[in-house]
């Protein structure tokens, strides 16, 4: 039998459903904190790409200056 994270358990509960995005340290398949951080990242990034198309020319250019 195969383990969670071999059967790709973790990366399919993460991943986003309609404009509901998941981060949570349990989408890495790893409970610590830096897999919150990274699932917080991931999530980020896909919010991001979920709204970019949406937004006009200035709000393109307020959201490009976001560092994470």
């Amino acid at each position: 039998m195969m383990g969670q994270q071999a059967q790709q358990l973790f990366e399919t509960a993460s991943q986003s459903i309609g404009h509901i995005h998941f981060a949570n340290q349990d989408s890495i398949g790893v409970g610590n904190i830096e897999s919150a951080i990274a699932a917080a990242h991931i999530a980020v990034k896909r919010v991001r790409d979920a709204v970019q198309p949406h937004l006009s020319n200035q709000d393109k250019r307020d959201t490009s200056e976001v560092v994470l």
